[in-house]
């Protein structure tokens, strides 16, 4: 089977451009998840947000209800 010039560039220009736009699409989530990771310890580091370990071991955010519980709880006693 052969096939001419002008078919095997369609296809190699096809297979180029769904390379360049999956590596866009990997690389915009990636580096999305790292600038969230960051900000949020860096918001907890300077003491703007709680964060606390679960069970899963992965960081969530306390809930400000809880805190103020936990404030008036501590003020009552």
């Amino acid at each position: 089977m052969e096939i001419d010039v002008y078919t095997h560039t369609a296809v190699a220009i096809t297979c180029l451009v769904g390379c360049y736009y999956w590596g866009r699409y990997f690389a915009k989530h990636e580096i999305l998840s790292e600038v969230v990771g960051t900000t949020l310890e860096k918001l907890e580091k300077e003491g703007f947000v709680r964060m606390e370990i679960d069970e899963d071991g992965d960081k969530s955010l306390v809930p400000i209800s809880e805190i103020e519980i936990a404030i008036i709880n501590g003020v009552e006693k």
